[in-house]
């Protein structure tokens, strides 16, 4: 009898645990073959931009394809993978990742909940399909007139891609890793951007200060989610981030800085720090820090030559005699390589390297002059006295109708950065900072010329791109450089061989610019010039001297405004014209004749 009781609850046991055998072996196989998995978790971790472009899409409309298609339509090679991986997502939930491939190559990759499995069946039919298998799983790859395809089937999902190592890093993701935290997405049109992936998905893209700039912003925030909207007008773009939460401000500093922003700038990046200011080496901490203010602005100006080289830092001043007082101090303690008067306004170039890093600016030995409550730094004279004029003239960016365009849709009294970018003036100086894909940005530049964007303590942030009108494309002029003269201009500008241009004022005094509108040179003159200047192979190697003639003088100078040989020569009686240069036939030497009261007169 107790055998039989003993047996019994063996028995019973034995049953037990089977069934809790195969109750773990179900759920094990639900959990690892049938268990359904969400597109997001295809997501490899280094990805920084996902796109939820349409979700879900209408069978009855093409409008969602065509509103996604335009998205794409400036980067060719994602619009192909567009285009291949479309139509076999159908109406499911799906997801889309754009990644760089390395060099500045970008694709696109998808993962769907089903899929058009009925349409991949039908390709092939038609194309030569190449297998292999990455973690036991088969990849396939198809060659498409529009490109290559590759797929792969992981329990529910269908995982495209350009390549077959696309595939492979979403089914290493849903193996062996851990999908990355994405914020509850339900709209169409949304994506998310993960700022540690930023800098290693823009290199290859951006470069020099651009790649440093998109560091900076993965420091700033860890991810952004976004939606973007197009109408006939421009595109709006919205979202929210992760920051490092920081105060609002406590004034309208977001809009007293426009008056110092001048109305013809490429592009230009305001913010606000709380505080009383970084920490600096002795001459920032000493001679700066005391009267800086919380805000500050970089902008660039539309000059030749490099970009670093024509921008100007303003930074707020919360008095400005001691902001004088502090720049005189760093001239007489590290010492001042020009000062002179410009406009009203005291134009200084210190010799001091490195003075402007806690501002996270480089600019060695700047110019720097005090403009009412704002003082400005620059590298280029040029661009400098640019900003003092345009300020003492009131030409300044709230009245350029550019930037009125956009300026409405991104304005919040308590942000703490905004910017803006005229492509129309700084379109042909980006290529600086663009290592690849320069034809497709600036396609992209030309459509939607004109961007404006801000963002606030909360983390939200607003960006509007305006689309561009073809009318005011084509009549639209820019405004290069502005460049003061001491009186009013008495000539034309005379073009120089070698770059740059020549002029006379009113008062006999005749300058030279270079291209940036610098001038190089200034030379008095007792009379005025008569005629055009000619240009003379005075040294018979090297850029040509400039020789013209005044009423009373032959003068010869050198490019840099110097005096060569015996000239000036004085004339035996006043000119009735400008010289004529000659040069002998099977000489060098050139000849001046010039043509006055008593006759013609030559001269060598």
């Amino acid at each position: 009898m107790i055998d039989k009781r003993l047996k019994g609850a063996q028995g019973y046991r034995l049953i037990i645990g089977i069934g809790i055998f195969l109750l773990l072996i179900s759920v094990g196989g639900y959990r690892w073959w049938i268990y359904p998995a969400a597109p997001a978790e295809a997501i490899p971790a280094e990805t920084a931009v996902v796109l939820y472009p349409q979700q879900p899409k209408s069978k009855e409309s093409r409008k969602d394809s065509l509103s996604s298609a335009d998205f794409f339509r400036f980067f060719p090679s994602l619009l192909g993978d567009y285009r291949n991986i479309e139509p076999l997502l159908g109406n499911s939930p799906y997801v889309y990742a754009i990644e760089q491939l390395g060099g500045g190559n970008y694709a696109l990759s998808a993962a769907v909940d089903g899929g058009e499995k009925a349409v991949l069946d039908s390709l092939h039919l038609h194309y030569h399909r190449r297998t292999s298998v990455y973690l036991g799983t088969a990849v396939h790859q198809l060659s498409l007139p529009s490109g290559e395809l590759a797929y792969s089937w992981y329990r529910n999902l269908l995982l495209l891609g350009r390549l077959p190592l696309q595939v492979e890093r979403q089914l290493a993701q849903l193996k062996e890793g851990e999908a990355p935290a994405l914020p509850a997405l339900r709209l169409p049109n949304q994506g998310v951007v993960f700022s540690e992936n930023l800098p290693a998905f823009l290199a290859g893209y951006w470069k020099d200060s651009a790649l440093s700039t998109s560091r900076e912003w993965a420091e700033q925030q860890s991810k952004w989610s976004f939606r973007w909207e197009r109408d006939s007008a421009g595109m709006a773009i919205q979202g929210e981030g992760w920051p490092k939460v920081m105060p609002s401000p406590a004034d309208s500093s977001a809009y007293r800085i426009l008056p110092y922003l001048p109305a013809e700038l490429a592009w230009c990046r305001w913010s606000y720090f709380d505080g009383p200011g970084p920490e600096g080496g002795d001459l920032f901490g000493q001679h700066i820090r005391p009267w800086l203010g919380n805000d500050r602005a970089l902008l660039q100006m539309p000059l030749p030559g490099r970009i670093e080289d024509n921008q100007v830092l303003l930074v707020h001043t919360l008095d400005t005699p001691s902001a004088e007082e502090g720049l005189t101090a760093i001239g007489a303690q590290k010492g001042t390589l020009d000062s002179y008067q410009f406009q009203l306004f005291t134009v200084r170039r210190l010799f001091a390297e490195g003075l402007l890093a806690p501002l996270g600016v480089e600019m060695e030995n700047p110019y720097t002059a005090v403009l009412g409550d704002y003082v400005a730094f620059s590298p280029s004279k040029t661009a400098l006295e640019q900003t003092a004029n345009a300020y003492l003239l009131s030409q300044h960016l709230a009245t350029q109708p550019a930037f009125q365009e956009v300026w409405p849709r991104i304005a919040d009294s308590s942000s703490v950065g905004w910017w803006f970018f005229n492509g129309r003036l700084g379109r042909s100086r980006l290529p600086q900072w663009l290592a690849s894909l320069q034809q497709e940005t600036l396609g992209f530049l030309s459509a939607y010329p004109l961007w404006a964007g801000n963002r606030n303590a909360d983390g939200s942030f607003k960006l509007y791109g305006r689309q561009a009108d073809a009318t005011k494309g084509k009549a639209a002029l820019a405004q290069l450089w502005i460049a003061p003269l001491e009186a009013a201009a008495a000539t034309q500008p005379y073009a120089y061989p070698e770059g740059g241009f020549l002029l006379q004022d009113a008062a006999d005094r005749l300058y030279f610019f270079n291209e940036k509108g610098e001038r190089l040179w200034s030379f008095p003159l007792a009379n005025p010039m008569l005629g055009t200047p000619s240009w003379v192979d005075y040294f018979e190697s090297g850029p040509p001297c400039i020789a013209f003639t005044t009423r009373e003088r032959l003068y010869v100078l050198d490019p840099n405004g110097k005096v060569v040989g015996r000239y000036p020569r004085l004339l035996p009686a006043p000119a009735l014209g400008p010289l004529l240069v000659a040069s002998m036939e099977g000489e060098r030497a050139f000849r001046l004749f010039v043509s006055t009261e008593k006759g013609i007169f030559g001269y060598t």
